[in-house]
């Protein structure tokens, strides 16, 4: 049987995607297995803002496994209503339904106990930390299930919106993203540390982690920065977070791959022309790039009122170095030598390069 089987520690928030297929031509059932692994970092325990306070979580109980029988589920369109069971599992279905029904309560939908599991693994309470780990790290899951166990051709697929994108690509036809190592910024490599050694430096180890993992994340952060930027514009969420706190999360994430992705690309180019080449001629995987890059520019946009930049103080973190590097012309270069749609710096000088 084919299994897409989930295991977690927790402290760590090691997430281990263990993807297990047939065989090949002999018809006979294999034992080969495909493994992704990614280590998440722990995401932030926001105290609450005055007045009503955060539903406190019931215990995790044991991880989720999902197998061949849920893609009816994961791919149903209309997806079945989830059947709520606990206060919390109520509060986060009604908050992922009223503040982003289009991609995090639709991945809730696909997998609710999956979601479950990450957000009360992720503290005592209903946060917007808590629910944007859920959200994320079950976008992965239902990424690699997509992937490699509901459509035998294993060509990346990416859930966003309620829209499974069908790319034309495969794990492990790319190069690794530590060769995004080679044309890095050395400061930012210092600025950024903590995401960068994670999921550039420390990926070398594994060939699976190339262009389509480097895809997934920068899809599990565009997908719940939308419930970051939507909760944190509602003044009546302030339950859910502690807004003198400076928060690097799902908005934060999606900047780092936005150039995670322009420097992979130029090191590809100019390092790894075979891999360049396949990306170039991928009609599919382009329209998802161009996808993801006007989704982040657009939240960005949504975002800035409670970020950082805007308030000198407390909101979510979008880091000035790495976005001026994005808006660097040889970083858009790189964009539009593969014909991708994207803002200049100017259009962002009234705010974050003022």
């Amino acid at each position: 049987m084919k299994k897409l089987v989930f295991a977690n520690a927790v402290a760590a928030m090691l997430a281990t995607f263990a993807l297990v297929g047939c065989g090949g031509g002999s018809g006979e059932e294999g034992a080969v297995s495909t493994a992704v692994t990614t280590t998440e970092p722990d995401p932030v325990q926001e105290a609450p803002a005055p007045g009503k306070s955060p539903v406190p979580t019931e215990a995790a109980g044991p991880g989720v496994t999902l197998t061949l029988t849920d893609c009816a589920r994961v791919t149903g369109n209309p997806v079945p209503a989830p059947e709520i069971s606990g206060a919390d599992m109520q509060e986060v279905n009604d908050v992922l339904m009223s503040h982003d029904a289009a991609h995090s309560f639709d991945v809730f939908q696909r997998s609710p106990a999956e979601v479950m599991w990450w957000v009360r693994s992720s503290g005592r309470a209903v946060t917007l930390a808590a629910l944007g780990t859920g959200v994320h790290e079950t976008n992965h899951v239902l990424d690699f299930l997509l992937s490699g166990i509901c459509n035998e051709d294993r060509y990346a697929r990416y859930l966003l919106d309620g829209q499974v994108h069908v790319t034309g690509t495969r794990m492990g036809d790319t190069a690794n993203r530590v060769i995004v190592d080679s044309t890095y910024p050395a400061a930012l490599k210092v600025s950024r540390a903590a995401r960068y050694s994670l999921y550039i430096t420390e990926t070398a180890g594994n060939s699976r982690n190339d262009f389509s993992s480097l895809l997934d994340e920068f899809n599990a952060y565009a997908g719940a920065a939308a419930l970051e930027a939507s909760v944190r514009s509602d003044p009546d969420m302030g339950y859910l977070y502690q807004a003198n706190v400076m928060s690097d999360e799902n908005i934060g994430g999606m900047v780092d791959f936005m150039l995670f992705m322009q420097h992979y690309l130029l090191a590809a180019r100019t390092g790894t022309p075979q891999t360049y080449s396949a990306i170039q001629g991928q009609p599919d995987t382009l329209a998802f790039m161009q996808v993801l890059w006007t989704r982040a520019e657009s939240l960005l946009a949504r975002a800035y009122p409670y970020s950082t930049a805007a308030t000198g103080k407390g909101g979510t973190i979008v880091p000035a170095d790495v976005f001026a590097e994005i808006y660097s012309p040889q970083m858009l270069s790189e964009l539009d030598a593969l014909g991708i749609t994207h803002k200049v710096a100017a259009d962002w000088a009234g705010t974050y390069l003022h």
